[in-house]
């Protein structure tokens, strides 16, 4: 079975999820991968966010689950995300290859 990587989309939002912990829904994630990939010029189309977290849940890679009713929110409820064993394990695998390729590149222009 080949080695699955995530596509640059699905890195910068299981990041955010990461780095979001207990408050990861949809709004927070959007505006922290858009704040991962700012410094890259790298921006997230927001119509594409919910679409790849529901395929992504799908996948096992995420669960979510609806908060309570926030009155702040005239009673709606938010889904949050969290990251799963399969999402854990393609997000390092993935980094670790990046990260790879990244030291490669610096020894070859003579950086490291």
């Amino acid at each position: 079975m080949a080695q699955e990587f995530l596509s640059p989309l699905e890195h910068m939002l299981l990041t955010a999820v990461v780095l979001l912990g207990n408050d990861a829904y949809g709004m927070a994630i959007f505006e922290k991968a858009q704040e991962l990939g700012k410094p890259y010029k790298v921006k997230v189309p927001y119509g594409s966010i919910y679409a790849t977290l529901d395929r992504m849940e799908r996948a096992g890679w995420l669960k979510s689950w609806l908060s309570a009713p926030i009155a702040e929110r005239g009673g709606r409820r938010r889904r949050h995300y969290q990251l799963q064993g399969l999402g854990q394990k393609l997000l390092r695998d993935s980094n670790a290859f990046h990260n790879d390729l990244g030291g490669k590149l610096k020894v070859a222009w003579g950086m490291a």
